[in-house]
């Protein structure tokens, strides 16, 4: 299943299935939805990025559940397991 993401029309942006994605729904770039959710000015602050607990590229959910704050070397060493 291929992910994407997409900014709806209020202007939320989040990931979903490609599949899934309805005719209200832009698809977006990555560089776009890290920028409009806020994880690249929060990255750029504080030096932490968001990252996945179940990997975003194994189907991991992208919401608060499945999230967690590592620093960028402990996230890069994680890798996507």
């Amino acid at each position: 299943m291929e992910y994407v993401f997409v900014k709806d029309s209020e202007g939320y942006v989040f990931r979903k299935p490609e599949n899934e994605v309805s005719c209200d729904e832009k698809i977006i770039s990555e560089k776009e939805y890290r920028r409009k959710s806020g994880l690249a000015m929060y990255e750029k602050k504080f030096g932490h990025t968001g990252e996945h607990v179940a990997a975003w590229s194994k189907g991991g959910a992208t919401d608060i559940s499945n999230c967690q704050m590592l620093c960028k070397s402990h996230n890069r060493a994680k890798g996507n397991r």
